[in-house]
């Protein structure tokens, strides 16, 4: 581990200092990443997203931490908030119809909504399943559509369903606020579409 301090790094975050964000992933992610794969056994697809969010939450809420006894407080504190996603990692299907949903709810009139309903209805319809099957299923359905995006576009589009501003989002994807906000719809349509052509009950 680096030998740069960790209150340097904070007062770099706090300040909104790009050079923050990078030290704080050359120091914590291949670490985080490592301890979920190695020691909670998350595959790795799903720690690189747990992993993502953990470093975002840090600079999302830095202004909140303060040291109390020692520089190693900042490193309590990250290690604390990663220990919180990975209980929350088998939640995540409540994130994904939460996701779904504000997708859905954005949906615009140019054909969107409709395609997205009738995927939808297709997905959580395949095969001879009903009740928490079904919902199971669907969400199958959904994180395979997901997978089919780039890492930062996943990471935008359930940042965004968790009202996480874009300023945030982009102290971690090295992206714009304007880049952001352009590519977000883009984004949202093309989830659309994989999920809509992976589904395609309606016509």
């Amino acid at each position: 581990m680096s030998s740069f301090s960790n209150s340097t790094l904070v007062l770099e975050l706090k300040s909104g200092d790009h050079a923050g964000c990078i030290r704080l992933v050359d120091r914590y992610q291949t670490r985080l990443l490592n301890e979920a794969v190695h020691v909670f056994q998350i595959p790795r697809e799903d720690a690189e997203e747990l992993v993502n969010d953990v470093l975002l939450n840090v600079v999302q809420n830095i202004c909140s931490f303060e040291f109390r006894r020692s520089d190693s407080d900042f490193h309590v504190w990250v290690i604390a908030i990663f220990r919180n996603k990975v209980r929350d990692h088998f939640r995540r299907p409540a994130l994904r119809t939460e996701l779904f949903e504000h997708i859905e709810s954005l949906a615009d009139g140019d054909g969107e909504e409709k395609n997205l309903r009738c995927a939808s209805l297709a997905a959580s319809s395949a095969g001879e399943v009903d009740g928490e099957d079904k919902v199971e299923k669907k969400l199958m359905f959904i994180a395979e559509a997901l997978e089919r995006l780039k890492p930062w576009q996943r990471t935008l589009l359930r940042c965004r369903a968790l009202d996480v501003p874009y300023r945030d989002i982009a102290h971690y994807t090295g992206l714009t606020v304007s880049q952001l906000k352009v590519y977000y719809p883009r984004v949202r349509k093309k989830f659309i579409q994989v999920f809509s052509e992976l589904y395609p009950l309606c016509k």
